[in-house]
């Protein structure tokens, strides 16, 4: 009876092995060992696009920031990220915290937020270096706390030139934001 178990645990075995082969279907090779070891590495960043994780980030401010901070804090990471979709986004979780360009440095004061280093991306020949957070409701904080350093002023995050943050407002508060609406409306 031992034997006969044993048998057909091996034959089912390599039956699936032989059908993986048919398909070609490779397991273990060099390539999923980096793709697995990337996603290990990088798991915060490739639910940076999910719907409920950055709900659930606008959710994790609630006792932190008002209702209306949260709406800036939405509306600018909309505007700055295409809707949570750009590459620059998807790989820092910033709205874009530029914290150098061509390596030289902007005087961010990010001390108290746990940073995982930064991401390089070049744009018209310049290399812009962002700072790369943990996780998202720790860089949905990090601006949040921004807009009240600055009173309130969500303009701010994009230019210091009054007439480019009139500009830069108007377009934000056409911004809808859905999902803060949601969360106050729970």
């Amino acid at each position: 009876m031992y034997n006969s178990k044993l048998l057909i645990s091996a034959l089912l075995v390599v039956g699936v092995f032989i059908l993986l082969k048919r398909r070609k279907i490779t397991i273990f090779t060099n390539s999923l060992k980096n793709k697995t070891m990337d996603f290990l590495r990088t798991q915060p960043y490739l639910k940076a696009q999910d719907p409920d994780y950055i709900e659930f980030s606008l959710n994790s401010l609630k006792g932190k920031f008002s209702r209306e901070t949260i709406e800036k804090i939405e509306r600018i990471y909309r505007e700055e990220t295409g809707h949570f979709t750009s590459g620059q986004y998807v790989k820092s979780l910033t709205p874009g915290l530029v914290i150098s360009i061509d390596g030289k440095k902007l005087g961010w004061n990010l001390s108290k937020y746990p940073l995982v280093g930064s991401v390089d991306f070049t744009v018209g020949g310049k290399v812009y270096n962002y700072a790369a957070f943990k996780s998202l409701p720790d860089a949905m904080e990090f601006l949040g706390d921004y807009i009240l350093r600055h009173n309130g002023n969500e303009a701010r995050w994009f230019s210091t030139d009054i007439e480019a943050q009139n500009s830069y407002r108007s377009r934000l508060l056409k911004i809808i934001p859905r999902l803060t609406n949601k969360i106050f409306s729970l």
